[in-house]
């Protein structure tokens, strides 16, 4: 729920303002890791199981990964980032401008039909519309890339930001986000540690295919944290 977005009110030509306005916000793409203590595993695993892979951390600043940025819901921050946002996305629409544009355009032409007196049309020839319109294109283009650009830098950033309720305090510590724009694609050089459960034989199994390079630790779950 965005608090205020001022907007341009085509039909009255002035600016209005739109008030506790829910907005849907879009970020762009990422991949997740989470910075996690082995103290804290076990907190973790009631969310996400008894599985992990350990990366290196050089590999994940390597593949670009970035802390994210923690704020509290609904914040005078955060309602500011998704006011920006919106803005923005409203801004888009510059189809209102090119229609402008055309209606002068068929207006000139209408009226160079309708003047009949040598003064007026020497006045409608002199007078050098075609370069404004083609100016005002050319702006209106370049407008539009870099509501673009501007709308995609605001998503990237978006997509590092983290939000949290009053409750959920602890999480924050024992989960310690880091994100990256890029797809992860990583090697066994990448890896420090698995961690698998004992039971049900997946940590067993693991290491009698003897598949993993021995520069990896393997750890079973209960070693690791239930003891």
């Amino acid at each position: 729920m965005v608090p205020e977005i001022p907007f341009w009110n085509w039909e009255e030509k002035k600016i209005d303002v739109k008030y506790n306005t829910e907005q849907t916000i879009k970020s762009s793409k990422v991949a997740c890791l989470a910075d996690i203590p082995i103290q804290h595993l076990d907190y973790h695993s009631k969310r996400y199981g008894k599985f992990a892979i350990g990366f290196h951390r050089d590999s994940a600043i390597k593949n670009n990964f970035n802390p994210v940025f923690y704020s509290l819901q609904n914040s005078p921050i955060m309602n500011s980032i998704y006011s920006g946002l919106s803005i923005i996305n409203s801004s888009t629409e510059t189809y209102h401008i090119k229609s402008e544009i055309k209606r002068i355009d068929n207006l000139l032409d209408d009226i160079k039909k309708e003047s009949f007196r040598p003064k007026n049309e020497t006045n409608l020839t002199s007078f050098s519309w075609i370069d404004i319109k083609s100016n005002l294109e050319y702006q209106v283009d370049n407008l539009e890339k870099e509501i673009k650009a501007t709308k995609e830098s605001l998503s990237d950033f978006v997509a590092f930001v983290k939000t949290f309720n009053d409750e959920e305090f602890n999480s924050i510590y024992c989960e310690r986000e880091w994100r990256t724009l890029n797809p992860f694609n990583f090697s066994f050089d990448d890896i420090a540690m698995i961690v698998l459960p004992r039971k049900g034989g997946f940590f067993e199994n693991l290491i009698q295919q003897e598949i993993i390079p021995r520069q990896i630790s393997i750890m079973a779950w209960e070693d690791l944290v239930e003891h």
